[in-house]
């Protein structure tokens, strides 16, 4: 079985060291080594080719080694780096630490300081990948973190926000809308004869039919829109800066959607439709933020009662007009 052979990025201007350098890594790592004399041209050959490991010295022509490492670390040159810096330069080798090199090698008098270069690259490949593993699973939490918190506001079945998430969102949304006096509508919404569907079909129908119909909604409205599952087959819509009349105007547009959208269950096409009941702040027109979602329910209540498949907007108790 053959192994790859490190690919190893020196940067060094004075030739006799790179030469023994070269050497070094070559005998000791099996290292595939390009050499390049500058900084400008070690980040061109970065941004080509692919290093497992970059060796450079401090003291180079134009771009100085701490120059490099931060243009690499702004370019996202993701590459461990091991310095080579001047006896008596230990200060400046420091500073590279924290700029982003992974250990350092000090010249001498001769050359001496190449034989510790092989162990200096090793030490630095294994830190880095244990930075990377780190960074990994640091990501990985994070990402974990992230779905548990949408777990937590996102209903199971329908992935749209759930109850709890509605109970910090309703206030805020409310309070909000009577600060800067503009309307916020609230739609309740209620899938026709889901009672009938389960009795026929089955709870896993209804299930499907929920998730269906949820789906529809979640499309159907603007990016602005927030959309709840309040509870069996209810949603609750809250729709910021909607007066009444462009609440009724998506209200029946998502009640077309709907009709428009035969559900096939098991060899059945299920033909669905949806009531919608609104109400609208604007202009203390609600005492609460309970009171606009009683009164969507309410309004609901009439258009369930009116056959289904249809929007009822509730009159504003305030005499201002929309």
């Amino acid at each position: 079985m053959t192994t790859t052979p490190l690919r190893v990025l020196l940067i060094e201007d004075n030739q006799r060291h790179s030469t023994v350098m070269t050497d070094e890594l070559r005998r000791r790592l099996g290292a595939t080594v390009t050499t390049v004399t500058n900084g400008e041209d070690a980040l061109s050959e970065l941004a080509q080719n692919t290093y497992e490991v970059v060796v450079m010295d401090f003291s180079l022509p134009g771009m100085d080694g701490l120059s490099v490492l931060r243009t690499m670390s702004e370019r996202r040159f993701d590459v461990p780096v091991v310095l080579v810096t001047g006896m008596g330069d230990e200060q400046t080798a420091v500073r590279a630490l924290k700029a982003g090199a992974y250990d350092y090698v000090v010249k001498g008098q001769g050359l001496d300081f190449a034989r510790q270069l092989p162990a200096a690259v090793e030490d630095a490949l294994k830190a880095f990948q244990v930075d990377r593993q780190r960074q990994d699973r640091m990501r990985q939490l994070t990402q974990e973190r992230e779905r548990l918190a949408q777990l937590s506001i996102r209903d199971d079945l329908t992935e749209l926000f759930n109850r709890r998430h509605l109970a910090r969102v309703l206030p805020a949304e409310f309070e909000r809308a009577h600060r800067y006096q503009y309307p916020l509508s609230a739609m309740m919404t209620d899938i026709d004869g889901l009672k009938a569907i389960n009795s026929k079909h089955g709870h896993r129908c209804g299930s499907v039919v929920i998730r269906h119909v949820a789906g529809i909604i979640w499309r159907g409205v603007r990016i602005s829109d927030v959309c709840f599952r309040y509870g069996g087959d209810e949603f609750l819509l809250l729709l910021p800066s909607t007066p009444a009349k462009g609440a009724l105007i998506l209200g029946r547009r998502l009640c077309r959607l709907v009709a428009e959208a035969a559900l096939d269950f098991e060899g059945d096409t299920l033909s669905l439709s949806i009531s919608i009941g609104i109400a609208t702040f604007h202009r203390e027109s609600y005492g609460s933020h309970d009171d606009l979602v009683r009164v969507s329910d309410q309004a609901l209540f009439e258009a369930k009662a009116a056959g289904g498949n249809t929007v009822v907007a509730a009159k504003s108790p305030s005499p201002a007009t929309e």
